[in-house]
């Protein structure tokens, strides 16, 4: 499979060290899409859309094909990679508890995807308490989350966080920045070379 980015966005992949390989996987993924797959589930989204949920009843619109009610799920690799891009890009920033419990969460490899999606209801639980609590459902700050959110086609497929969910490396230095305030984290990206690909999408399959 070949894949075609644009120069400065290869040059951008070059520099992180990501192997063709890892590319590969990630293109044939996405491209595995399908919305009746067994491996999507209902519930594995992220904080902002729970906080979408406690404020309209609903997941955001992006969520719902047309005419159909009942939303796309995740599979458990863009939903790890979905609530890491929202933890880096700013999203959770205001709360960073939150931010930490969910990262920590989406970089624990070592639970199967039935674990994961226990342990991740749980902290939505969490989260809808202390949301309901804090007054975030009129909060201006959920604003600014929404702008953030939106400022990519789709969260779950940065080729940062997808490569995390996928490249052992990496998911030892996001677990690296754990411990971080969220300045020092996006810090360290821009260190390393590493910001650009927050917003970065993982490319398509060429058509023939």
């Amino acid at each position: 499979m070949v894949f075609r980015l644009i120069p400065a966005h290869k040059a951008a992949v070059e520099s992180a060290g990501i192997a063709d390989q890892i590319m590969t996987e990630l293109m044939a993924f996405k491209a595995s899409e399908n919305k009746a797959d067994p491996e999507r589930r209902q519930g594995l989204h992220g904080p902002y859309e729970e906080l979408t949920r406690a404020r309209t009843g609903g997941l955001p619109a992006d969520y719902y094909e047309p005419g159909d009610i009942v939303p796309w799920g995740f599979r458990p690799q863009e939903s790890r990679s979905n609530i890491l891009w929202q933890v880096l890009s700013g999203v959770m920033d205001h709360s960073p508890d939150f931010a930490a419990a969910y990262m920590a969460l989406a970089l624990d490899r070592a639970l199967s995807d039935d674990d994961y999606a226990l342990e991740l209801g749980k902290l939505h639980k969490d989260w809808a308490r202390y949301i309901e609590h804090a007054g975030l459902i009129r909060d201006h700050r959920h604003d600014r989350m929404t702008h953030i959110y939106k400022s990519v086609a789709c969260p779950a497929c940065s080729i940062l966080t997808a490569t995390a969910c996928r490249d052992q490396a990496m998911n030892d230095l996001f677990r690296e920045m754990l411990p971080m305030k969220p300045a020092e984290r996006r810090q360290t990206l821009k260190d390393r070379g590493l910001a650009p690909l927050l917003k970065i999408m993982i490319p398509a399959v060429p058509k023939p």
